[in-house]
Formats: C-alpha cells, sequence, structure tokens
C-alpha cells in the first residue's frame, strides 16, 4: 500500500490532482491510499507517515518549502513532488532534497512520468540492501531477509532468513544502512519490524520464532515506532 498526501489550498486543484492519481495507480494495478491537506497546519498534525507528499509550494500562512523542511526535520525519508506555478522556486527544492517540481497547470504526461519516478524510487528502496566488509571478505544483505541485529562485545551478530553473520562493526553504523523497518528497542538491538508477531512484557516475538528484549528505557519510544510503522504500512 503507498501513501500519498496533498497538500494545496485550491481545494479543487487539490481534489483533482488526487482523482488523477488515483486514476493512474488504477492504470497501473498499484494499491494506493490518497489523503488532501488544505494548508500545512493540518498535515503537520498528522504523523505524516506518507510515501509520496504532492506540496504545492504558494500557500497561505506556511508556503510548502517550509512545510517540506518541518517534515525532514522529522526525519521523513518520504518522496516530496512540488507543484507551483511560479518555476522561480525550482532551487529551493533542492535543499529538501525533493525527487520532482511540477508547473502548474499540471500537465498529465507530467505528472505521470513524476508518479512514475516515485513509484520506481519506492520498489528501488524495498529491494535495498546492508554491505558488510572485513579485513578477509565482503557481503551484500538483503534488509528484507534481516530479523534482527545485536552486538555483543563490538561484535555484531545479523540474524538473517539464511542463518547469522558475524563481525566487528558498531550498531550505530549498522544502523546508518538500514531503513523505516528497523527499530532499535535495546542498545543492543536493532529489530525489523516486518517480522513482529507479537509484543508482550517488553518482549518482540518474531515469526521465525526468536525473542528480543525491549528495554525499560525504549519501551515508550519503541511503541511509537510501532505505530508509525503500522501507519505506513496502511494496517
Amino acid at each position: 500500500m503507498i501513501k500519498i498526501a496533498i497538500c494545496d489550498d485550491e481545494k479543487i486543484s487539490c481534489e483533482l490532482l488526487r482523482q488523477k492519481i488515483l486514476d493512474y495507480m488504477a492504470e497501473w494495478k498499484k494499491h494506493c491510499e490518497t489523503e488532501c491537506f488544505f494548508n500545512a497546519a493540518e498535515l503537520l498534525q498528522t504523523s505524516c507517515a506518507y510515501d509520496i507528499f504532492f506540496l504545492d509550494i504558494q500557500m497561505p500562512e506556511q508556503d510548502g518549502i517550509t512545510l517540506a523542511k518541518k517534515i525532514r526535520e522529522n526525519e521523513n525519508s518520504g518522496l516530496i513532488i512540488f507543484t507551483t506555478a511560479l518555476a522561480e522556486h525550482v532551487y529551493d527544492a533542492f535543499e529538501v532534497e525533493a525527487l520532482d517540481y511540477i508547473c502548474k497547470p499540471i500537465d498529465d504526461i507530467r505528472l505521470k512520468k513524476a508518479l512514475n519516478r516515485a513509484i520506481k524510487k519506492l520498489e528501488e528502496q524495498e529491494g535495498k540492501s546492508i554491505f558488510i566488509q572485513t579485513m578477509n571478505w565482503c557481503r551484500s544483505v538483503k534488509l528484507d531477509d534481516i530479523y534482527f541485529c545485536e552486538v555483543i562485545n563490538r561484535k555484531i551478530y545479523l540474524h538473517t532468513k539464511n542463518g547469522v553473520i558475524e563481525y566487528y562493526c558498531k550498531l550505530e553504523d549498522v544502523e546508518k544502512q538500514l531503513d523505516y523497518r528497523f527499530v532499535q528497542c535495546h542498545r543492543s538491538y536493532l529489530v525489523n519490524l516486518d517480522y513482529l508477531l507479537e509484543y508482550t512484557n517488553r518482549q518482540i516475538i518474531l515469526e521465525n520464532g526468536e525473542r528480543v528484549p525491549t528495554s525499560r528505557l525504549r519501551h515508550q519510544d519503541f511503541m511509537d515506532a510501532m505505530m508509525l510503522y503500522m501507519k505506513r504500512k496502511g494496517t
């Protein structure tokens, strides 16, 4: 499920863009959920757990560039596509790592190309891998194959579908190669929420039967991360 947010103070433009997106996604047989917001404050009141953001730049009170910066400040890596009647703002888009920039009135072919780029980008992210390199060997492991990661005495133990991989590394360096699915639930553990089966008594039970502890100090952070994950996945 791809979650898309559209923010535009012109309600007619917002609804029209929403319908075009739904039509294209249906044509491509992609499941999506779209929501319209008519000012920046409305969008920021949500968890902002969207895969794609279509943001109008010219809006009263808070413009689209400022809104995008606030989305990024919350460590949201969703894809941002700006829409505006003024081409002069194109350089501002680079500050927030926008995927694309579409001038109004929005051309159907231009919109379709931008949306197609976004979908391909999301699919690439889903197939990401972690790269492991030591003095004697190197290896690429798909994130989809990792259940959880733990560190014991400066040694990383990567629990995967194909067994446990051991190597020396810092947990924070491993975390930099992971995505939103992985949450640090303990100072020694990172867990992949894709494989969460149950969470009870500060114990994470994974689909493969393994259990990962959650520290008392990280319990609430883990609960919040789990809720954001479920919203993002549309569950």
